[in-house]
């Protein structure tokens, strides 16, 4: 009980906040020189140093992503911003990463429309 009166308490003066810091995005992982679809290519998204498994390109390569959410202690003065990229690895493929930064105000940005990634193999 002590603990939501702190945190109701914080929530009510606005130092502590909920915020999304990852854009919701969906879309397809194609072969950059053919064109074709790359199916069970890993997705994480990366926020400052944490990187977290959030998808895998299914047979026709598209996956789907949902917002990330933080909890975080703001100050007077500003807003909390955090990095955010998604970041693509499939064998035989060089890794790609995107940024997904929402910044100030992220609850009141729209997700990211559909991305199509290419991918190009090792050399």
């Amino acid at each position: 009980m002590r603990r939501f009166l702190i945190i109701s308490g914080l929530l009510l003066s606005g130092c502590l906040a909920i915020d999304t810091t990852g854009r919701a995005v969906s879309g397809v992982v194609l072969d950059a020189a053919s064109g074709k679809p790359i199916s069970d290519v890993s997705v994480f998204r990366r926020i400052d140093d944490k990187s977290k498994f959030v998808a895998r390109t299914d047979a026709n390569g598209r996956f789907a992503v949902s917002a990330a959410h933080t909890a975080y202690i703001t100050i007077p003065l500003g807003d909390a911003f955090y990095r955010c990229s998604l970041i693509f690895r499939a064998p035989g493929y060089e890794q790609r990463e995107l940024d997904c930064d929402t910044g100030v105000g992220a609850s009141r940005t729209n997700p990211l429309s559909t991305l199509t990634v290419k991918l190009h193999k090792k050399t």
